[in-house]
């Protein structure tokens, strides 16, 4: 029986930063970045104790050394772009840039004579090497690789390279989604077909070039990570003679075993049962030719506080200078709501009268951001009028009034819920 076990460690940090943007018609952008630093351990021939065996020319035998991932892409840029180009049907577009994947210089051939071909080069200076061939190899090699393969050649010169020194070319990628939300024979938009596609650029290589003129769009591509082969030993010198591969980090389909394939993948779902969010479009948009009704709708999603404020001066036993100082800010506040209401209903008015409700959300949702952050505006001001105690006074449904599509409950551009922070 045969056990292999390992106790080696790794090391992963990764940090994602995110950007989003839409518009008042429902195009929604968003772009990610992620840098990752990844590292891991090997352990060489005679660092048994439990640990993993990676066969190797660096380093000490009985130590555990650390070293970049084979799995790091320490860079990596997502961009989402989603247009409703019809009221049923939206096109999504997805790109991928990625930074490329860490390889080692080896040497061609097994040096150590452990049956295994994973020998890290020793990167010769052609400056001082004193064999011919391969200082004259290493210099053409350096003319001609490009800057990052270059510097990792530099950085390593004269010693044994460094496990997964260099770094490969970054690649990109691009894909496709369509989402149709048919309103036909009565499926009201509760039917969703969506057809995706999977790298698409290679699909589109394919077409433009054929299977055998491919240009590697979309294609991740090892480049080659072969500096030396072995041409020969001198028994004199103990000592191995080498050829230098002038080839060393370039990429070739040729040389990618496996390609991945294009993809166009059909799926299909429809929701059963009642849906709470449609229902309560639907009590919006129900009448959405009504335009009394619409704007009696839109004077409950913008309720003015201010005023229920106002209305308790005996209660709060507010002073004329409090009374003078909170209609101001209601009269503000109700400028503001004008504003907003105007723009909400040029919004309801274009959607007409069965919107899709995820567009709804989307292209309703900065509006009501603006009537959310401006109440919230407007209660901190009144809060700084009143005393602490005559704020206390005021019942939580004045402190916290519910905004939103479904009346109780919903917040603006949030079905189910929310409160205008800083106002509890």
């Amino acid at each position: 029986m045969l056990r292999t076990t390992s106790d080696l460690e790794s090391d992963t940090k990764q940090v994602t930063v995110g950007l989003a943007a839409g518009t008042a018609r429902g195009v929604q952008a968003n772009v990610s970045y992620t840098w990752t630093r990844s590292l891991d351990q090997t352990s060489f021939p005679g660092a048994f104790g439990g640990a993993g065996i990676a066969s190797t020319t660096a380093g000490d035998p009985n130590v555990r050394s650390w070293a970049t991932s084979d799995l790091q892409r320490t860079h990596s840029i997502v961009t989402t772009l989603t247009w409703p180009a019809l009221s049923w049907l939206e096109v999504t577009a997805i790109g991928r840039v990625v930074s490329g994947q860490p390889f080692t210089p080896l040497v061609g051939n097994d040096v150590n004579g452990d049956g295994a071909r994973n020998d890290q080069a020793f990167v010769f200076n052609p400056a001082t090497t004193a064999d011919t061939g391969v200082a004259n190899g290493m210099q053409r090699l350096m003319g001609a690789v490009n800057g990052d393969v270059r510097g990792c050649l530099r950085r390593t010169m004269g010693r044994v390279a460094d496990r997964n020194a260099c770094e490969g070319p970054w690649t990109g990628g691009l894909d496709f989604q369509f989402n149709v939300r048919p309103t036909w024979f009565g499926l009201d938009r509760r039917l969703t077909l969506s057809i995706a596609t999977v790298n698409f650029l290679v699909g589109l290589d394919r077409a433009l070039h054929g299977e055998q003129g491919m240009l590697g769009w979309g294609q991740s591509v090892r480049p080659d990570n072969t500096l030396l082969t072995v041409k020969g030993f001198d028994p004199a010198t103990n000592q191995y003679q080498y050829q230098v591969n002038e080839r060393f980090g370039q990429t070739s389909l040729a040389t990618n075993a496996f390609r991945p394939p294009f993809l166009v993948t059909v799926q299909a779902r429809i929701a059963i049962g009642p849906d709470p969010v449609r229902d309560r479009l639907r009590a919006v948009f129900g009448s959405g030719n009504d335009a009394t009704a619409m704007n009696e709708r839109i004077a409950q999603f913008l309720p003015n506080p201010l005023d229920s404020i106002i209305a308790r001066k005996d209660t709060l036993a507010l002073s004329p200078a409090q009374l003078e100082d909170l209609h101001a800010v209601r009269d503000s506040l109700a400028r503001d709501q004008r504003v907003i209401g105007d723009s909400l209903r040029v919004l309801l008015g274009r959607m007409g009268s069965n919107p899709d409700p995820r567009d709804a959300f989307t292209t309703l949702q900065p509006q009501l951001t603006r009537a959310r952050n401006a109440t919230t505006a407007a209660l901190d001001a009144a809060r700084k009028i009143l005393t602490p105690e005559q704020w206390a006074l005021l019942p939580d449904s004045v402190k916290r009034p519910r905004q939103g599509f479904g009346g109780p409950g919903g917040g603006p551009g949030r079905p189910g819920g929310g409160r205008p922070p800083g106002t509890g």
